[in-house]
């Protein structure tokens, strides 16, 4: 597991926002909590590692919402919705955003930290993917210093991939 990481909850019920702080926070999580989806984006910042547990229904910006605009502003955190009031279009209809899971209320805690685990092992994924890519550019880019050749935009110069796009399949490193 991730030790940088932190599990981000948001749910608009006391109670259960408290006994899942202590419940995570004993299973030795990096746990914060929030009341509100507004609450939370005032406080998150883009490049901290994580998952984020999420409720649906709130007032003001629902949980559907907040997954909509972190998707919009490029955020890549594994969500799991965790509701009262889900049905299955609402549940495809999270997943299909993005969501890596979707629970019911009331969850049972061995369940919820099977999702959490699997979620901060996805993140570990994309953080590694992130730092396999910049490696395979400073090589790549570094295979053409001293010939003079200048890259365009986006382009690796050594003509083997997109570094923009990277990895991808068929490229001289990926396959």
């Amino acid at each position: 597991m991730n030790p940088g990481a932190t599990v981000f909850l948001v749910d608009d019920e006391p109670g259960l926002l408290k006994a899942l702080r202590r419940l995570l926070l004993a299973e030795g999580f990096a746990v914060r909590a929030y009341a509100s989806a507004e609450e939370f984006l005032k406080a998150h910042r883009a490049a901290e590692a994580g998952c984020l547990v999420l409720d649906v229904a709130m007032p003001g910006i629902d949980g559907l919402e907040l997954q909509q605009r972190l998707a919009l502003g490029g955020s890549k955190m594994p969500i799991i919705f965790l509701t009262g009031h889900g049905d299955i279009p609402m549940s495809v209809r999270a997943i299909k955003a993005g969501a890596v899971d979707f629970l019911t209320k009331p969850v049972n805690d061995a369940q919820l930290l099977t999702a959490i685990r699997s979620a901060l092992s996805k993140t570990e994924e994309q953080n590694e993917m992130t730092r396999l890519h910049a490696a395979i550019r400073r090589i790549c880019h570094a295979s053409t210093i001293g010939k003079g050749a200048e890259p365009a935009a986006g382009k690796c110069p050594s003509d083997h991939h997109d570094c923009a796009a990277c990895p991808v399949p068929g490229s001289a490193f990926i396959r």
